[in-house]
């Protein structure tokens, strides 16, 4: 999993995840620990924003 291989690598301090707005379930996210750090607009599009620590 890609998760695992940044949490064993000490040169990624984080995984970003880049959600559509529609999407409501975002429990899974939360387990592992994610934190939704604002919204941004990418490629003309919006994005809600969540960061892993992987540190």
């Amino acid at each position: 999993m890609g998760i695992d291989f940044a949490i064993a690598n000490d040169r990624i301090p984080y995984v970003t995840f880049l959600l559509p707005p529609s999407r409501k379930n975002l429990s899974a996210l939360r387990r592992l620990g994610a934190k939704h750090v604002g919204e941004i607009i990418y490629d003309g599009a919006n994005f809600l924003k969540y960061q892993l620590e992987t540190g």
